[in-house]
């Protein structure tokens, strides 16, 4: 067993211990080799340090105990921070497995939107055509603002046909309809009337002032499969092939819309499910016209109404508790909602002109608004708006999942 002197007078060596200590050399030789390859000591080598040390000090010249102190604070230190780190790397493999699993759910969302699809009618944007033959044309179908112009660019970006949308074909027809659908035949020429060369092509749809996209070229088809590779589900619609971030619009009839779109996982999945049900929507307005003008809300008893025009300003009160001019209750305490029908008279008797009005619902003393106006319908088609955020339309009415309030 290794002495030590009193010439010595050793203090706690980590390094000299592991490489001399007889505990580590000799009876514990496998932990050794362990700890040397990982170059950690642990509290148990601690102990067993100080023990050797203890056990071969120099009983005329023993350790100073302040020094002892200190190096048994130190090893106190190191280990905290070891553990420190131990929970850190495990906090940190949570966090891994947490991303892990969320990354798998949302593909299993997305790929549960996809599957949903089969048998819609769809619209997907077109972002590619190719150059037609001489003497034939490439049609594409466009929705469009007023002011677009549609850019066919080559493989590099460069402009190679810039077509005005808001111009005429031969026969004097608009290229675009009044809801901004149409049809635009590319002959293959370029801007300068030369043929451009064969290949594909990018099309886009700009303002032609802001040059910001202002539209887009579509495709119409129905989904008969969904297919999967490894960047996600492939919809099927006969011969072509599309991706969920193509997708612009799709209802269970035929129908278009202005709105681009791209997958947006669990929020496109719940709008799928929602088609076909009747579900109330947070919307306070309502056009009045000849036949007047109508809200529904929900409202604590003894609550007033307020109806305000487009600059905010109170054209008409009523008391919830009242009646309409037909002589039916306002609140429904049955249905537990009220249903209140203006004729467009004001509070000072004069009418009101047609055009958009709010309702606003207020507590007895008029300082806090209370309840909630809404509009009820039948959820019949799913579009997107320019962020790919999935929009609930019933007839011609378009509202966002936030706007729910039942369903």
């Amino acid at each position: 067993m290794t002495t030590t002197t009193a010439a010595t007078n050793p203090i706690l060596d980590i390094t000299n211990y592991q490489n001399t200590s007889p505990t580590t050399n000799t009876t514990s030789a496998t932990k050794a080799a362990a700890k040397a390859a990982s170059n950690t000591l642990g509290k148990n080598d601690f102990m067993n340090l100080l023990v050797t040390q203890l056990k071969n000090q120099d009983p005329l010249s023993p350790q100073d105990n302040q020094q002892m102190a200190a190096q048994m604070a130190q090893f106190s230190q190191l280990e905290s921070l070891q553990n420190m780190q131990t929970s850190i790397d495990n906090l940190g493999k949570i966090f891994t497995d947490m991303a892990s699993k969320q990354s798998d759910s949302a593909s299993a969302v997305t790929s549960s939107s996809a599957t949903a699809l089969i048998g819609k009618n769809v619209r997907f944007k077109q972002t590619a055509v190719d150059a037609p033959a001489i003497g034939s044309t490439a049609d594409l179908l466009v929705q469009a603002k007023s002011g677009s112009v549609m850019v066919i660019s080559d493989d590099k970006g460069n402009a190679v046909r810039t077509i005005p949308l808001d111009g005429t074909f031969k026969d004097g027809s608009s290229i675009l309809d009044s809801t901004g659908s149409g049809k635009v035949s590319w002959d293959g020429t370029d801007d300068n009337g030369k043929p451009a060369a064969s290949g594909s092509y990018t099309v886009s749809v700009k303002d032609q002032a802001t040059l910001a996209d202002s539209g887009y070229a579509y495709h119409d088809a129905t989904i008969d499969s969904v297919g999967f590779d490894s960047t996600g589900p492939i919809l099927q619609a006969g011969a072509q092939a599309f991706r969920m971030k193509d997708l612009v619009n799709l209802k269970d009839g035929a129908g278009a819309s202005t709105a681009t779109a791209s997958d947006n996982g669990a929020a496109t999945s719940a709008a799928l499910s929602m088609i076909g049900k009747t579900a109330r929507f947070r919307d306070a307005s309502a056009d009045l016209t000849k036949s007047g003008a109508s809200w529904n809300f929900t409202a604590a008893a003894g609550s007033i109404g307020q109806i305000l025009d487009g600059n905010g300003n109170v054209v008409k009160s009523f008391s919830v508790d009242g009646s309409n001019n037909d002589g039916s209750t306002i609140m429904n305490a049955t249905k537990g909602y009220g249903t209140y029908a203006w004729d467009g008279a004001q509070g000072s008797g004069n009418a009101s002109a047609a055009g958009t009005y709010y309702l606003r619902i207020v507590n007895p003393a008029q300082t806090a608004t209370t309840g909630t106006v809404f509009q009820e319908g039948t959820i019949n088609n799913v579009a997107f708006d320019a962020q790919g955020s999935p929009n609930l339309v019933c007839g011609d009415k378009v509202w966002a999942l936030k706007d729910l309030f039942t369903i």
